[in-house]
């Protein structure tokens, strides 16, 4: 008996997440597991295999739309405690050309994109969801966790716009550090966001939330027209005066990273608050350039006792 074409299941399809419709490079994975304990016994082996968690989330490569950076890096101003999920459930929603939908009820960004600034690359590297239960519902009440609609839904391919997804030279400019205010580099900037949260659980529910503890943040860039002599200034490696020294902290030679689009008025602008230089690299080589990566971390500031935003998304002016 043979199988009908329409039958199959296919097609892209686009996540709406927090009012933002986020279109996709390629495929948005969405798997579903259950996560089960198991019981022995030392004369049977394993006797019985317990539920302990639905665990769901949704990866993808966003296309790179400046225009929903505050979206999808929304972590900027979260302190420790926070509830990542926050005080409202945040729908996402999954929809496909063929007219479905699947719609988690609560999600939030557990994995934040690189950001990759660079006039040959895309914007945005792959960033991964959570989702968990409604706030305080049970695994048993109907649309809690999931629900899926097979057919008749619009596919918002018109909210696309080309002219959102940024590809340009980029500029950095290290405060005002002799020989650091214009930094060109050989293949852009690239961002990594590293996100540090705890899981909290109830035997009942599962996972119910998760809670926001920390962000980090390298900036990393190959420069070029930089002698060696200069990086191993930026990164305080000898000499008198220097922060090199056991003990000292990182932010005693930190200053504000600001890296700019070179398109003109509203091109993307990241600052990265108070960084310093972590780590560098030489080689040597007939052909090869001298100087290789150069690391930045974010270090810790504050402001009447508040910790500072690490780091801040615009445009240039």
């Amino acid at each position: 008996m043979g199988i009908s074409r329409d039958s199959i299941i296919k097609g892209p399809g686009v996540v709406t997440f927090d009012s933002a419709v986020i279109f996709a490079k390629g495929d948005i994975d969405n798997p579903e597991t259950m996560e089960t304990v198991e019981h022995e016994s030392s004369a049977h082996g394993r006797v019985l295999e317990t539920i302990k968690e639905r665990v769901t989330s949704v990866s993808f490569d966003p296309v790179g739309d400046w225009s929903q950076i505050a979206t999808i890096m929304p972590y900027r101003a979260f302190v420790p405690g926070q509830s990542i999920f926050t005080n409202t459930d945040k729908p996402l929603v999954i929809t496909s050309r063929n007219g479905e939908t699947r719609t988690y009820p609560a999600a939030a960004i557990t994995k934040l994109p690189s950001v990759l600034l660079s006039s040959v690359k895309t914007m945005l590297g792959p960033i991964e969801f959570r989702t968990i239960g409604t706030e305080a519902s049970d695994w048993s009440a109907t649309g809690s966790s999931v629900t899926d609609v097979d057919s008749g839904v619009t596919f918002p391919i018109s909210t696309f716009a080309s002219t959102n997804i940024p590809v340009m030279r980029y500029i950095g400019a290290l405060g005002s550090v002799s020989g650091w205010t214009s930094i060109e580099t050989t293949d852009g900037w690239t961002l990594d966001f590293e996100l540090s949260t705890e899981d909290v659980f109830t035997d009942g529910q599962g996972l119910v939330d998760i809670i926001f503890k920390e962000i980090k943040v390298m900036a990393r860039c190959t420069p070029i027209g930089k002698t060696a002599a200069q990086v191993n200034a930026l990164l305080g490696w000898q000499g008198t005066g220097t922060v090199a020294s056991r003990g000292k902290s990182l932010a005693l030679n930190a200053n504000n990273l600001v890296i700019s689009g070179q398109d003109g008025t509203g091109s993307p602008m990241v600052t990265i608050n108070k960084v310093a230089a972590k780590s560098a690299g030489y080689k040597f080589g007939s052909t090869t350039l001298r100087l290789g990566e150069i690391g930045f971390v974010g270090t810790s500031s504050f402001t009447s006792g508040v910790k500072d935003p690490i780091y801040t998304f615009g445009t240039t002016s």
